[in-house]
């Protein structure tokens, strides 16, 4: 990244207000591209009665670029879940949509 734009010189890219300019922001940068594009539903994976935004591998796959949600649409590509079985992995299976266990 460091050598896109002319130079490579860290004045050239800083002049730029969505470059990153520190190493956390470029790493946040990377972070966010791993998962982008994927719309992740969660199934049984949450302990009841916790808010599910809040959960730790919400925010990680948020962090890592995925969206998130609690019920499955057309755009969600994955359902996440403890156990085959569920409504949502079952919805997932007669969709062709990813099932991750």
């Amino acid at each position: 990244r460091g050598s896109g734009s002319g130079s490579g010189s860290g004045k050239q890219t800083s002049q730029d207000p969505h470059w990153p300019t520190t190493v956390p922001e470029v790493l946040a940068d990377e972070r966010r591209g791993v998962l982008a594009g994927v719309e992740l539903v969660f199934s049984r994976v949450f302990p009841m009665g916790t808010e599910a935004r809040e959960h730790q591998l919400w925010r990680l796959a948020e962090q890592f670029g995925a969206k998130c949600g609690t019920t499955p649409g057309p755009s969600t590509t994955h359902v996440v879940a403890v156990n085959w079985g569920t409504e949502k992995t079952s919805w997932a299976a007669e969709r062709g949509k990813h099932v991750v266990q």
